[in-house]
C-alpha cells in the first residue's frame, strides 16, 4: 500500500478557514446590525424619520432660536448618516466574510469526495477480481482516513478467503467420496419413503377436508363476534363522546362518523326541525342518501309504538329498504334519522333484523345526549339569568364585571357603569298590587333589551335595581346613553287593566372608569351614591359620580 498523500493538511486549513471567516461573518454582521439599529433608534429618536422636524417644537420661538435648532438637526442628520453608511460598510464585510467561508468550505467537501471516489474505485476493483475467482488480488492504494482502514480490512478480507478457499476444495474432495456412498443408500430409502408419502397424502386430504369444513365456520362466527364487539365498541364510545357533546351540531356530527363506521356500506341522513317547522338536514353520510322533503315525521302512519322507535317507511332507490327512526327526547326538539339498507344483507353479512336493532341503539343514545343537552342549557341560562325580568342576574354581572374591566385595562379603554332605579316603586305596589309592580320592573327590562349593545350588560341588580354595563363607554357617552334611555322609559307607560295607564320614571346614577373608581366595587358604589342624588334632586334625571363623592345632575 502507498504511503498517504500530504493533502489531509490542506483540507484542514481549509475548514479552518471557514469557520475563520464564518466566526469573522458573524462578528461583521452583528456590528453592522448594532450600528444600523442604533443610527435608526437615533433618527426615530431625533424625527428624522416619518413627519419633519418643525412638528416637533413650538411654533411661537423666535427666528434665532429655531435657527440653531435646524443647525443642530442638520449636524445631528449628518452625523446619523454616517453611522448608516458605517453600518452597511460592517454588513458588507461581513457578507464577503460568508462568501469565503463557503468558497472554503465547498473546496474542502470536493477534495475529500475526489479522495473518497478514488478510493471506492480501488475497492470495486478489487471486489470485481474476488467476484472472478482472483482470491490473490490485493489493493494497493491510498484515501481517506476511514477509507484507508477500509482498503487495509479489504486486503485482509482477501487474505482470508484465499485460505479458506484452498481449505475448502480439500473438503470438498473428501465430501464427494462420502455423498457418493450416501446417495445410493437414499434412493433405496426414497422409494421406500414415497409410498409411506402417497398413503399420508391420502389421510392429510380428507382430514384437511373436515378441518377446512369447522374452520371455516369457526371464521364466520369470529368474523361475526369480532363485528359485534366492534359495533358494542363503537356504541360506548358514541356514548362516551355524546356526553362531552357540546351542541346539538356537534351530537349530529358525532352520530354521523359513528354511522360511517358501522353502516360502511348504507347511506343515511340526520334532520333537525327547522325555523318553520319542517325537518332540514345537518349531516348525512354514504352515496344515494334518503329524502327529507316527504317526511312527516310524527305523523307518519308506518311509525310503531314508542317501544320500537325503528319504522320501514318503504322503499327507496333501486327497491332498497329505508328506515324511519324518530329521536324523541323527553325535553327540547326532536331529531329525525333516515337510513337506506342497500341490501338484504351488508359486508359483514348481518341481516336486516340486527342493522335495525343497531339503528335503534344509536338513535336511543343521540335521544339521551338531545335531553341532557337541553336541560344543561336550561340550568345554564337560569344560573345566570333572573326568572322575573329575563336579564341577567347579579352574579353574572360580577363575574362579567371583572372580565370586562380587565380587558378595559388591556386596551386602554374606558368602561362606564349606569345604575338605575325605579321612582316611586313601592307606591306602584301598594296601589295597584305586586302583579303590576312585576308588569313595571318587565316594561323596563323590555326597554333595556331594546337599548343595549351587543357588547353591553344589562342585569338586574336587586330589587327595583337595574345596573347597565358600558365597556368601552367614556363619561360622556355614558351620560348621553342614560339621558336617552330615562327619556325612553318616561315615554313609554305601562297599559294595566281598562286602557288604564301608569307613568314610569326612572333615576340613573353613573360612573366611569379609570376617573371614578379604580375598582368593580367601588365603581357600583360610585354609581349608587349618584343614582340617590339623583332621588335626592327630584328623581326622574340622571346624575354622573365624581372623584369627591359628588354628582353632577343631567
Amino acid at each position: 500500500m502507498k504511503d498517504q498523500p500530504p493533502n489531509r493538511f490542506s483540507f484542514r486549513i481549509s475548514v479552518a478557514a471557514a469557520l475563520v471567516f464564518l466566526i469573522l461573518f458573524f462578528i461583521f454582521s452583528g456590528l453592522g446590525i448594532y450600528q444600523l439599529h442604533g443610527a435608526i433608534l437615533e433618527g426615530k429618536e431625533r424625527g428624522f424619520f416619518g413627519q419633519g422636524i418643525s412638528s416637533f417644537f413650538p411654533v411661537h420661538e423666535n427666528q434665532g432660536t429655531a435657527s440653531n435648532k435646524e443647525a443642530d438637526e442638520k449636524a445631528h442628520g449628518s452625523d446619523i448618516i454616517n453611522d448608516m453608511h458605517l453600518a452597511v460598510f460592517w454588513i458588507l464585510s461581513g457578507f464577503i466574510c460568508a462568501i469565503v467561508s463557503v468558497f472554503f468550505a465547498v473546496a474542502a467537501f470536493f477534495w475529500e469526495r475526489y479522495r473518497l471516489r478514488m478510493s471506492l474505485v480501488e475497492v470495486s476493483r478489487g471486489m470485481q477480481a474476488i467476484q472472478q475467482g482472483d482470491f490473490s488480488c490485493r489493493i494497493h492504494g491510498a484515501g481517506m482516513d476511514g477509507a484507508e482502514e477500509l482498503l487495509r480490512a479489504f486486503d485482509e478480507m482477501a487474505a482470508t478467503l484465499e485460505r479458506s478457499d484452498k481449505a475448502r476444495k480439500t473438503l470438498l474432495e473428501i465430501q464427494i467420496r462420502h455423498n457418493t456412498q450416501w446417495i445410493r443408500e437414499v434412493r433405496r430409502r426414497q422409494k421406500s419413503l414415497a409410498l409411506h408419502k402417497q398413503r399420508l397424502e391420502e389421510k392429510v386430504a380428507a382430514r384437511t377436508h373436515v378441518l377446512e369444513t369447522i374452520n371455516t365456520a369457526l371464521r364466520s362466527s369470529v368474523r361475526s363476534l369480532e363485528r359485534r364487539t366492534l359495533e358494542i365498541t363503537q356504541l360506548n364510545r358514541l356514548a362516551e363522546a355524546l356526553q362531552n357533546a357540546k351542541d346539538t351540531s356537534d351530537a349530529a356530527s358525532l352520530v354521523v362518523r359513528t354511522c360511517q363506521q358501522i353502516f360502511p356500506s348504507d347511506a343515511g341522513i340526520l334532520a333537525l326541525p327547522g325555523t318553520q317547522g319542517r325537518m332540514e338536514i345537518i349531516a348525512g353520510w354514504g352515496r344515494d342518501r334518503p329524502d327529507i322533503d316527504h317526511c312527516m315525521g310524527e305523523a307518519c302512519p308506518c311509525k310503531k309504538s314508542a317501544a320500537d322507535r325503528v319504522s320501514v317507511c318503504g322503499a327507496g332507490v333501486d327497491g332498497c329498504e329505508e328506515l324511519c327512526i324518530p329521536v324523541i327526547p323527553r325535553e327540547g326538539k326532536g331529531a329525525m334519522m333516515r337510513i337506506r339498507l342497500r341490501q338484504m344483507a351488508d359486508l359483514y353479512g348481518r341481516k336486516q333484523a340486527a342493522r335495525r336493532a343497531l339503528a335503534g341503539s344509536v338513535a336511543g343514545h343521540l335521544t339521551a345526549c338531545l335531553t341532557s343537552l337541553h336541560l344543561v342549557d336550561r340550568l345554564r341560562r337560569e344560573a345566570v339569568t333572573d326568572p322575573l325580568t329575563g336579564l341577567y342576574n347579579r352574579r353574572y354581572m360580577e363575574e362579567t364585571f371583572v372580565r370586562e374591566l380587565s380587558r378595559m385595562k388591556r386596551e386602554n379603554l374606558p368602561l362606564s357603569v349606569i345604575l338605575m332605579d325605579v321612582d316611586d316603586f313601592k307606591l306602584f305596589n301598594d296601589t295597584h298590587g305586586h302583579d303590576v309592580g312585576d308588569l313595571v320592573l318587565q316594561n323596563l327590562a323590555g326597554v333595556l333589551k331594546k337599548d343595549v349593545r351587543t357588547e353591553d350588560v344589562a342585569c338586574r341588580y336587586g330589587g327595583e335595581e337595574f345596573l347597565l354595563l358600558l365597556p368601552g363607554l367614556s363619561a360622556e357617552d355614558g351620560l348621553t346613553r342614560a339621558e336617552a334611555l330615562r327619556k325612553r322609559v318616561a315615554s313609554s307607560p305601562l297599559i294595566i287593566a281598562e286602557n288604564q295607564k301608569l307613568g314610569i320614571t326612572i333615576s340613573l346614577g353613573i360612573a366611569c372608569w379609570p376617573e371614578d373608581a379604580p375598582s368593580p366595587h367601588e365603581l357600583i358604589t360610585a354609581a349608587d351614591k349618584a343614582m340617590y342624588m339623583a332621588k335626592q334632586a327630584g328623581r326622574n334625571r340622571v346624575c354622573r359620580a365624581t372623584s369627591g363623592d359628588s354628582g353632577a345632575g343631567v
